[in-house]
C-alpha cells in the first residue's frame, strides 16, 4: 500500500509540473523560410511494457469497492480509516460513498419546502418527433456500482437490489451532523464529483440556517448550528468548489450559506481559502496551478476590445477559482493603472460571492505592509494606491 500511495503522489507531482509548463516551450521549433531540407523523421523508440494497473493488483481496493457496492459500511468505514488516501488514488471509491450518501439524504430532502414543483420525468424517455409511444426501456443486470446511465432501450439495474438496506438514513436536520458528515468526512473535497449531492446538502443547509435564522439578519457563530455550517464551509465545500468548473449554480448555492454569516467571519474563510486551502491537498495544488495560469493568460488579453469575447472565460474562472483570479487581476491592476476599467467591464457575469471575494482581495493588498502608500515626494498617493482606490469605488457605483 505504500508503494501505491507513493505512485499517487508521484503523479500528482508530475501534473503539477505539467501544468507549469509553457505551451510555446512544448510547441516545435519554426523551420526556416529559405531551408528547403526536410527533418529527417526521427526512428521511433520501442514502447516501454506497461505496468500492471493497481487496480486490478491492489487486493484491498478490490474488497473496498466490493464491501461498498454491497453497502457493507461498517468493514469498509474500517479499511478507510486505516488506508484514507485511497479515496484520492482510487476516485471511484469517492463514487460509491457518494452513492451512499445520495440515499441517506433523500427522505431528508423530499421533506424541504420546494422553491417550484419538482419534476419527475426527466429520467423517462420521450419521443421528440411523431405520435408513437416512447419504447419501453428493458432491465439489464449489471456488477457496476453505480450503475451507468441509461440508453434509449436499456436500464441498467445493480445486481444486489437490497444494497441500501443497511445505509443510515437522514430523517430530520440534526441527522445531517450525526449521520451525513461523519461519512462526508471520507471523501472530503471529492464531493465535487456529484452536483446532484452538493445542491442537496446545500439546499439542506440553507432551510437549517433559515429555521436559526429567522429573528436576525445574520447568524450568530455561537450557536451549534452555525459552528456546524462554518466548519462544513471550511473543510468540505470551500475546497471543493475549485474542482467544479464554472458552474454558476453551485456558486450560488454556496453563497446562500456564507451569506448568512457576517463579514468578518466571511473574510476569515476567505483567507484560509487563499492562503492554506490550495496547499493542503495534491488535487488543488494542480488545480491551483491550471487556475493561475488560465486567469494570468486571459487579463494578458483582455482590453477594451476583448472584454465581450473574454467575459465568459473570466465569469467562468471566478465562479470556480475567484481568489486566485482577482488576487492576479488586482495586482496586474496595482501594476497597470488604465487596466481597472477594462476588469471592472468584464465582471458581468461574476455571482455575487465573487464580488464578496473581490473585496476582500482588495482590501487585503491595502494591508500588504510592503507596499509604499506615497510617492518618494512624500505627499501624492502611489499609482497602486489610486488604482485599487479606482476599482474599489467602481464597485460601489455598480
Amino acid at each position: 500500500m505504500e508503494s501505491v500511495h507513493k505512485e499517487y503522489l508521484e503523479e500528482a507531482e508530475q501534473r503539477i509540473s505539467g501544468a507549469k509548463s509553457s505551451m510555446l516551450a512544448m510547441a516545435a521549433p519554426l523551420e526556416s523560410s529559405g531551408s528547403t531540407s526536410q527533418a529527417k523523421p526521427k526512428p521511433q523508440a520501442a514502447p516501454e511494457p506497461k505496468k500492471n494497473d493497481a487496480r486490478s493488483s491492489n487486493q484491498k481496493y478490490g474488497l473496498l469497492n466490493a464491501l461498498l457496492s454491497l453497502g457493507a459500511i461498517r468493514p469498509a468505514i474500517a479499511i478507510l480509516t486505516q488506508f484514507p488516501w485511497m479515496v484520492d488514488a482510487f476516485p471511484e471509491i469517492a463514487d460509491l460513498i457518494i452513492r451512499i450518501l445520495l440515499v441517506s439524504i433523500s427522505p431528508l430532502y423530499q421533506t424541504l419546502p420546494p422553491s417550484k414543483d419538482r419534476n419527475t420525468s426527466f429520467t423517462q424517455p420521450r419521443t421528440r418527433y411523431g405520435a408513437s409511444s416512447p419504447p419501453q426501456r428493458k432491465s439489464v443486470l449489471t456488477l457496476w456500482a453505480p450503475p451507468p446511465p441509461a440508453t434509449v432501450n436499456t436500464d441498467f439495474v445493480f445486481f444486489f437490489p437490497d444494497w441500501s438496506d443497511r445505509v443510515p438514513i437522514c430523517t430530520t436536520l440534526v441527522d445531517l451532523e450525526n449521520v451525513f458528515e461523519p461519512l462526508l468526512r471520507f471523501i472530503h473535497l471529492h464531493i465535487s464529483r456529484d452536483t446532484l449531492l452538493l445542491t442537496k446538502f446545500l439546499r439542506a443547509g440553507r432551510h437549517h440556517l433559515d429555521i436559526v435564522n429567522k429573528k436576525s439578519p445574520e447568524v450568530d457563530l455561537e450557536t451549534p448550528v452555525a459552528q456546524f455550517w462554518y466548519k462544513v464551509l471550511r473543510l468540505y465545500l470551500l475546497p471543493a468548489l475549485p474542482l467544479i468548473s464554472g458552474n454558476a449554480i453551485c456558486t450560488v448555492e454556496i453563497w446562500t450559506i456564507i451569506r448568512a454569516f457576517e463579514i468578518t467571519a466571511r473574510w476569515r474563510l476567505y483567507g484560509e481559502w487563499k492562503n492554506a486551502t490550495y496547499a493542503s491537498h495534491p488535487d488543488l495544488r494542480v488545480r491551483f496551478v491550471q487556475a493561475d495560469r488560465e486567469s494570468k493568460g486571459i487579463l494578458r488579453r483582455l482590453s477594451l476590445n476583448t472584454i465581450d469575447s473574454l467575459s465568459g472565460p473570466v465569469g467562468k474562472l471566478a465562479h470556480s477559482n475567484p481568489c486566485v483570479f482577482f488576487t492576479n487581476a488586482v495586482n496586474q491592476i496595482m501594476a497597470y493603472d488604465n487596466l481597472a476599467d477594462v476588469v471592472i467591464q468584464s465582471l458581468r457575469y461574476v455571482t455575487n460571492m465573487g464580488f464578496d471575494v473581490l473585496v476582500f482581495v482588495i482590501l487585503d493588498a491595502f494591508a500588504n505592509p510592503n507596499k509604499a502608500r506615497v510617492k518618494d515626494d512624500g505627499v501624492n498617493s502611489s499609482d497602486w494606491l489610486q488604482s485599487t482606490l479606482f476599482e474599489l469605488s467602481s464597485l460601489n457605483c455598480s
